[in-house]
């Protein structure tokens, strides 16, 4: 049986393989598979030369992965991660077009840092439980909140970071702000929605690279492989985890292959049972 992720169609006008086509250069257009087919070789040729047993296994569980017969489901193969986002990213664009969100904000929320060597301390369901909870404290109830968690390595700092990607629809800006008075001005970015189909697509990415170099303008800095020992840091500590739990959704819930926003009312009336 496929997994929920990949066992949906589509409508084409919520497929960003058919908003942001192949036919686009890259770094404007979604990932093709014969994109991912390529990082995929790199992957598991860099895995593979480690020498390491562990990432050995995990090198042969992402070469067997087979997305028209048996997908291996690892969030750290660039195949299975293409077929989740353009699941995730249709759920989203599906959520944008319904006529009762009117204000619609991307949040990237800073939620931690893991020195280098100390990522295994990074606890997903901790941190989507406490973030539920910081959005429901600065006023965020009735709103609807939906994305992915997702870490970073910063070379300069020798650290990891821990950080949300969001989409927000109904927020008050008063709990917008509020929230940004709590985590701190640097730890909270606020985008207006402008271009749906690249910002949304960009809410949940599962990156073996880094950017060592601080961007400058609109125009990102060059994306690098990791070095080896982040590698093997990264692969393990996402060989424990599935999809879900990188998805992070605040009034909705995920029945089946698809997102449902909760209503107002019931909305409120979970947050003050909890």
């Amino acid at each position: 049986m496929a997994p929920f992720w990949a066992a949906r169609l589509i409508m084409p006008c919520f497929d960003i393989t058919v908003l942001r086509p192949p036919t686009l250069p890259k770094g404007r257009r979604f990932e093709t598979e014969k994109d991912v087919d390529a990082a995929s070789r790199r992957l598991i040729d860099r895995l593979a030369r480690a020498l390491d047993p562990k990432l050995g296994e995990i090198a042969a569980s992402l070469t067997d992965c087979r997305p028209a017969r048996a997908r291996c489901g690892a969030p750290l193969c660039p195949r299975c991660a293409r077929i989740y986002r353009i699941w995730l990213t249709g759920q989203l664009l599906t959520a944008v077009a319904h006529p009762r969100f009117t204000r619609h904000r991307i949040l990237t929320l800073y939620l931690g840092t893991f020195p280098s060597g100390s990522l295994d301390q990074a606890n997903l369901a901790r941190a989507r439980d406490q973030l539920r909870k910081r959005l429901t404290r600065c006023g965020f109830a009735g709103a609807v909140a939906i994305g992915g968690l997702e870490v970073s390595f910063r070379s300069d700092t020798d650290d990891w970071r821990l950080h949300a990607h969001l989409l927000v629809l109904n927020a008050r800006p008063r709990a917008i702000r509020r929230l940004k008075f709590q985590l701190g001005a640097s730890n909270c970015r606020v985008q207006r929605l402008r271009d749906p189909p690249r910002q949304i697509s960009y809410l949940q990415k599962f990156s073996t690279g880094h950017r060592p170099r601080t961007q400058t303008g609109q125009r990102r800095s060059r994306m690098y492989p990791l070095p080896i020992a982040q590698l093997r840091e990264l692969a393990l500590w996402m060989d424990q985890y599935g999809f879900t739990d990188f998805l992070f959704v605040y009034g909705a819930r995920r029945r089946g292959s698809t997102i449902r926003v909760i209503s107002r009312v019931r909305h409120a009336q979970r947050r003050q049972r909890k």
